[in-house]
């Protein structure tokens, strides 16, 4: 029945005494269901507002993390381009200038096809970063072991690459996999230009408190004595890591050096920030 107030009214007769009669009356009120009344109307336009009010901030915060992305990589492209582009541009005037005065350039050409070669890497790195969609993990490592491949292997010296690494765990954001792919590259120029490298083992593990640990152990003969450094190799390595939230460590004794990386339960707190 409609919710309302109600009455019903029983009527008995004496089939004996027709002209007995007594009306008994009973009131009573139907409530409404709980769904149409007022409060509960109200409370549940109130939690239809509240939920899309908290997608709408949502959609807001995640623009807001990939539009502050963009502008960490486009400032890091500036740093790390804009001076080896400038760099090509006076190469190429000096060549110029030397082709003309009929001056050797071979060496220059040498330092020009060395700086394009590191633009179109770090290029390739960043569009490699922004384009991934899937298997973002496995897909970091992967990239990892083509560099140890391509550089380490090629120079004949021995790579053992080791992780635990998989894409079970939470993904890895762009600017985490950015500044590792920019420090891991650094690692590996380093190795191969101040030492005569023999074995490098690389391990990217995580432990059983989540924390991680990557690290590049590189054992070698001798150093090269006459390899130019400005010294600032270290320095902006950990720059780049401690961005991130981690902390970098570097241990040098006489046939080997290591560089390692820790985080701190990365997968709970690295952010798109």
């Amino acid at each position: 029945m409609p919710a309302g107030h109600y009455k019903l009214n029983v009527r008995l007769n004496n089939n004996t005494d027709k002209t007995y009669s007594q009306t008994f009356s009973i009131s009573f009120t139907i409530d409404e269901v709980f769904y149409k009344k007022w409060w509960f109307v109200l409370l549940a336009c109130i939690f239809i507002l509240s939920i899309a009010g908290s997608i709408i901030q949502m959609r807001r915060r995640r623009y807001k993390r990939e539009e502050n992305l963009r502008r960490a990589i486009a400032h890091d492209l500036h740093n790390t381009l804009g001076g080896k582009i400038s760099s090509i541009s006076n190469m190429l005037h000096v060549i110029n200038h030397l082709k003309e005065t009929g001056e050797p350039f071979q060496t220059e050409l040498n330092q020009l096809i060395e700086q394009t070669v590191k633009v179109h890497s770090t290029m390739s790195d960043v569009i490699w970063v922004l384009s991934r969609t899937e298997k973002i993990n496995l897909g970091l490592v992967n990239r990892m072991q083509d560099y140890a491949d391509k550089w380490l292997k090629t120079a004949k010296i021995k790579v053992f690459f080791e992780h635990n690494i998989g894409d079970g765990e939470k993904s890895i954001p762009f600017n985490v996999q950015h500044e590792l792919l920019l420090v891991y590259k650094e690692m590996l120029g380093n190795l191969l230009k101040h030492t005569f490298s023999e074995e490098v083992y690389i391990s990217f593990m995580i432990n059983p408190d989540k924390s991680i640990e990557f690290s590049v152990r590189n054992l070698f003969s001798k150093r090269k004595v006459d390899a130019p450094s400005s010294g600032q190799g270290i320095p902006i390595m950990k720059e780049h890591i401690e961005r991130i939230g981690g902390i970098l460590k570097v241990t040098a004794l006489e046939r080997s050096f290591e560089v390692h990386i820790r985080f701190e339960r990365p997968f709970r707190h690295w952010k798109n920030q």
